[in-house]
């Protein structure tokens, strides 16, 4: 299978999950094997993450989770794992106004964003993250 055709089989994924689980753990069951943790603990990780519990998406903290978990899996150091993260929630701002949930349901931001499109974005964000931190381990 080629490399797009994976990517949107895992936004998909992660979108249709949500269903069953939420957005944090939507986006953490998908991209569990990315940093070693079983589908109960991504459940879990993901649980305090979802309905506005933080203030931001659940889904842009799921990938921020994701993202600096695979950074310091892959080599990086924390504080350089944790500025990869941080560009999920800058990129999700840029495109979205917001990262704050609330903001993103009531439309706060002068336009209402599902909450299944907010996982999909956040993933979309987080693939090209995840192909920057490969990069950057590559680099080094």
């Amino acid at each position: 299978m080629e490399k797009e055709d994976l990517k949107n089989q895992r936004l998909t994924e992660a979108r249709d999950k949500f269903r069953k689980f939420r957005c944090g753990p939507s986006v953490l069951t998908t991209y569990k094997d990315y940093i070693d943790i079983s589908e109960d603990e991504a459940i879990d990780i993901g649980r305090g993450m979802s309905g506005g519990r933080m203030i931001d998406c659940g889904a842009v903290l799921g990938a921020m989770y994701v993202a600096k978990a695979y950074g310091v899996k892959n080599g990086l150091d924390e504080d350089t794992a944790k500025e990869y993260s941080k560009k999920i929630r800058d990129e999700f701002v840029k495109n979205n106004n917001t990262s704050k949930c609330r903001e993103l349901k009531t439309g706060g931001t002068g336009n209402i964003k599902p909450c299944t499109e907010c996982v999909w974005d956040a993933c979309d964000i987080l693939e090209s993250v995840i192909e920057e931190i490969d990069a950057a381990v590559e680099n080094n």
